[in-house]
This record gives structure tokens, sequence and C-alpha cells, in this order.
């Protein structure tokens, strides 16, 4: 505090100047110094969020209405929205972002799943993706964890709760080509058979780890 009668600063928890028993006042010069003015940081738009779901909503508007014109059965407008859909996920939340590997693994695991089964549901019939395109997604991902893993020892017990997680996923490849009746299911089976495998080396390997991390999500 400072007095301007005295003109001297006082140091202790006091309102009056021992002095002249003047009121006191701050110093501007020394609380400048002790307290800077803070930046404040102004909201920033996400300016590629807006622009991306501008130009989707024209594409998917031309492409419904031509789906439209055109009187066909097949929706394919559905699956040009879904594909925009994924495209942003992907361009967010794998690309921009700086997030963990094992989370974009992961992300991009169910995205492509839930792709392939919205277009399942548009095309009817097309059980192509379900033959090659869902067990390569599987595998690619468990691969990609266990490579994760091995390069990076120190942080192994923190991606194996990941890599069992995504090793659990791995009997839906083998879940659809039985409930589809796929007439190719062997892709399928052998990609989640691995997927049995890998989640069984998991347990053996990490399995206090797991258990330590159900027990504190569920808060056991």
């Amino acid at each position: 505090m400072y007095c301007k009668e005295c003109k001297v600063t006082v140091n202790c928890k006091t309102d009056v100047c021992p002095l002249c028993h003047g009121k006191l006042e701050g110093n501007p010069e020394t609380e400048a110094m002790a307290f800077p003015k803070a930046k404040i940081r102004r909201f920033q738009p996400d300016w590629f969020g807006k622009i991306y779901f501008l130009i989707a909503a024209i594409i998917t508007i031309v492409c419904l209405a031509v789906n439209l014109a055109r009187n066909e059965k097949f929706l394919w407008s559905i699956i040009v929205f879904v594909s925009l859909i994924y495209g942003w996920y992907c361009i967010r939340f794998t690309i921009i972002a700086q997030g963990h590997f094992t989370a974009r693994i992961f992300g991009q695991t169910i995205a492509l799943t839930l792709l392939f089964i919205a277009v399942r549901l548009t095309a009817g019939g097309n059980h192509f993706i379900f033959i090659t395109w869902l067990p390569v997604v599987y595998f690619c991902s468990e691969v990609l964890l266990c490579a994760y893993i091995a390069i990076n020892r120190r942080q192994a017990r923190l991606v194996m709760m990941s890599l069992a997680v995504v090793a659990v996923l791995g009997v839906i490849p083998v879940c659809a080509a039985f409930i589809l009746d796929l007439s190719v299911k062997w892709p399928s089976i052998a990609v989640s058979a691995f997927s049995g495998a890998v989640f069984l080396t998991t347990l053996i390997i990490g399995r206090k780890h797991i258990l330590g991390e159900l027990k504190r999500y569920f808060h056991l």
C-alpha cells in the first residue's frame, strides 16, 4: 500500500498510514510490476469445421436431389453423407488432433465399423466390405497396437487395455459373416481367431494392469 501524503510504501496489512493516519492507496507502479496484465485469449472459431460442414451439406443436398430425381431405389446419397461424416472425423480427430496413438487406432476401428454397417444397411446385398475390408480393419488395428507395444515397451502397460478391447471387438467380423451368411467366411474366421489369440496373450501378460484398469473404471 502507498501513502500519497507521506510518499512512503507501507508493507503491513493496514488501510491507514502509521505516520499521518491517512487512507492508504495501492501503488500503481508496484501493482503493475507484481501483477502484469493477463492476456485474454479470445475464442477462436473452428473455421475448418464450419467450412467442411458447409461443403458437406451442399454435396449431400445435391446428391440427395439427384438420387430422388432419378427415382432410384438405392439411396446412395446416404452413403455419401455417412462418408462425409467419417471424413470429418478422420481429419479432425486422427490427422489434426494430437491425441494418443492408441485412441486414434481405436477410434478409427469403431468409425470404420459404423461406416461399413451404414453402407450395408443402405446398399442391401453388398457384402464385399464385410468379406474383405471389415476383417482387414481389425487385423491392421491389432497388428499396429502390437507393434506399438513392441517398440514402446516402457508404455506397454498403458496400451494393454486398448489392445484387449480391440481384440474383444474382433468377434464382429465372424459374427457378421454368419449373420449375413457371407459367401466367403474364412477371412472373418481367421481374423477373429487371431483376435482371440491376441486377447488371451494380452490377458496373460498384462492381467494385473487390465484388472486394475477395470476396477478403477467401475469403482470396485
